[in-house]
């Protein structure tokens, strides 16, 4: 190509007597400058997609926070990219499945992904517990099960594996293997993956029960703090907590009632096989446990929405503090709040600042809601109790302790109206 002269750059030069103009007279290869420019180019168009790119991030677990079915899909990609590079990297292999797993609980049910993930897993990272553990959603039960079993075997000891020991606390604790139940729940419980406020209230529930009494409940965050509870901390072990979903196992049903020392009801399976058939199902083996064995029976109020089938008992169910009694007859159960309000359930810590930041659970708020749901009515029956004293200190306990609450919106403002409705009146 034919070389121009080109004057590019006009410098002042010092001299003897000043300054004075020195015009450069440079020669450019147009070629040079062209490739020059597409470099440049190239380079910031790189810089541009470094920058826009998602960084892999750790994958909160699914009871602290959820988020969306797009931010999974983008972790995915990233995680894709840290296997690719490193195909060894266990951490990275568990937060794809996680990511991928959340991402499929929100979709259309269509769990192939995750069962071609695992074939992935089983040829980069066999026999290790980040693929056993993944690959228990196997769709064959046996094969899931024995996934399980080693998943548990290989468990790492320097690892926190947060909601992962839900997963080990559910098999062995549907499965009756008591002695993995309290391994699992006292390592679950050491592990601090449990938040502080959630053990608490937790605690509380228990408080409010009496001795040797039964607990039905649904739902990790009543469930699991329960377990690291009885297990870890080694109190409230008296009470029998029964996770009621699993009674539709029908030999978590027979192990529960040779447990309480009573004779499992005769009935055909085949007579429930519809989604209204399983509720009555559930129904009538709870009805059943509750007379046969005689003991106070009691329900977490959280565990009695639509979908749980255990909505058809709420006539039956008394607040006695945080937790519902179940009783064919009606009885005055402001008694029992009123003493366990002043003597069992411990509520200072919801008055107390945050000393120590801890990972939070959603879950967690809703839990709170209870507090103000189920005490407020005394602040009314102090003052027909004549005991304004104790209305008033009720009163500004709950109101100081939803001011230090994390919750926001509706529950926040159900809670205030609670409060608002039992003081005015």
């Amino acid at each position: 190509m034919k070389k121009m002269n080109l004057f590019v750059q006009e410098v002042y030069a010092p001299t003897e007597t000043g300054l004075k103009f020195n015009y450069q007279r440079t020669n450019i290869n147009f070629t040079t400058m062209k490739r020059i420019i597409v470099l440049a180019l190239a380079i910031m168009t790189m810089w541009s997609a470094q920058a826009q790119e998602t960084k892999p991030e750790r994958i909160p677990w699914f009871v602290e926070r959820g988020e969306t079915p797009e931010w999974y899909a983008a972790q995915i990609e990233a995680w894709e990219k840290v296997v690719a590079r490193e195909p060894k990297n266990e951490e990275a292999w568990s937060h794809l499945s996680r990511a991928t797993r959340y991402k499929l609980m929100l979709g259309d049910g269509d769990w192939q992904p995750l069962h071609d993930l695992n074939e992935r897993m089983a040829k980069a990272i066999p026999d290790t517990y980040t693929y056993h553990f993944s690959a228990r959603f196997d769709q064959d039960e046996t094969r899931a099960e024995n996934h399980l079993e080693r998943a548990y075997q290989l468990m790492p000891s320097d690892r926190n594996l947060g909601e992962e020991f839900g997963s080990f606390i559910a098999y062995f604790w549907r499965k009756g293997k008591w002695k993995e139940l309290e391994e699992v729940s006292r390592r679950y419980y050491a592990d601090r993956s449990v938040p502080t406020s959630l053990l608490r209230y937790n605690y509380n529930e228990l408080q409010c029960l009496p001795e040797n009494a039964i607990y039905f409940g649904n739902g990790d965050p009543i469930l699991l703090p329960k377990m690291a509870i009885q297990y870890g901390m080694k109190v409230h072990q008296d009470k029998m907590v029964i996770c009621a979903s699993f009674l539709c196992v029908e030999s978590y049903y027979k192990m529960v009632c040779k447990q309480l020392g009573i004779v499992p009801e005769k009935f055909d399976i085949a007579d429930y096989q519809t989604e209204t058939g399983w509720k009555k199902y559930l129904l009538e083996r709870i009805r059943y446990i509750i007379q046969q064995s005689g003991r106070p029976s009691y329900f977490s109020p959280s565990s009695l929405s639509d979908g749980s089938g255990l909505k058809a008992l709420k006539e039956n169910l008394y607040n006695e503090g945080l937790v519902l009694r179940y009783s064919e007859e009606p009885y005055d159960n402001y008694a029992r709040v009123r003493e366990n309000l002043e003597r069992n359930i411990r509520l200072d810590y919801l008055l107390e600042p945050e000393f120590i930041i801890e990972p939070e659970w959603e879950s967690a708020n809703s839990l709170t809601f209870n507090y103000f749901i189920l005490l407020s009515p005394l602040i009314k029956k102090y003052k027909e109790w004549n005991n304004p004293e104790r209305s008033e200190w009720l009163k500004n306990l709950l109101t100081t302790a939803l001011k230090q609450s994390k919750m926001e919106g509706i529950l926040k403002k159900e809670c205030q109206e609670y409060l608002k409705k039992y003081s005015n009146e």
